[in-house]
């Protein structure tokens, strides 16, 4: 049996249709527990101007201050590349020779954050050339307010498609030399092409 913190029916590998209680679920589970393969993509999500921060006009939190309010959805583009995605991830299984393959495509319709989906959120603050067009600069100073730095994937213009934590370590190895120059020298650390 394998467990990733949710209930045993919700985590064990058994083929579509399988009772999710009783002797037949044990005995599938254990049957295929070690006779399963699990093909997972992830395409890259890219910027569209509908999806977006803003601060929330509605809630607050306990200060006062409006939460940060996300607005996104799927596009065509992102339901296209998943259905491609699964595509092919369904013609490498039969061609491994798997006799039963179930394709699990979450983008297909409107994008929910319930059912768990690998979600790396990227953007928010986006590193750039310009303090017209970006947050942070590739220090991931921010423009208008330099003696802050922004760690985290927030910096990103989009999500690539690829896990994003060493790109993080890496921006986060960059933003700590650029804090320490800072420290030594106070001053904007890159020239804004604004």
């Amino acid at each position: 049996m394998h467990q990733t913190g949710n209930r045993p029916i919700d985590t064990n590998p058994v083929p579509e249709g399988t009772k999710s209680w009783g002797k037949e679920f044990k005995e599938a589970s254990t049957h295929y527990f070690y006779r399963q393969l699990h093909i997972q993509s992830q395409g890259a999500s890219l910027p569209y101007r509908y999806n977006y921060l803003d601060l929330d006009p509605t809630y607050t939190d306990e200060n006062g201050d409006p939460l940060l309010r996300v607005t996104y959805n799927f596009t065509d583009q992102d339901r296209n590349l998943a259905k491609y995605q699964a595509e092919r991830a369904m013609e490498i299984m039969e061609q491994m020779g798997a006799d039963i393959v179930e394709e699990v495509n979450h983008a297909t319709g409107d994008y929910d954050i319930v059912p768990y989906q690998t979600t790396h959120n990227t953007g928010g603050t986006i590193m750039g050339a310009s303090s017209e067009t970006s947050v942070v600069n590739n220090y991931s100073q921010v423009w208008d307010c330099e003696n802050l730095f922004v760690a985290g994937a927030s910096t990103f213009s989009h999500n690539g498609g690829n896990n994003p934590t060493p790109t993080v370590a890496a921006l986060a190895y960059r933003a700590a030399e650029g804090i320490l120059d800072y420290i030594d020298d106070p001053r904007l650390l890159v020239e804004d092409d604004n």
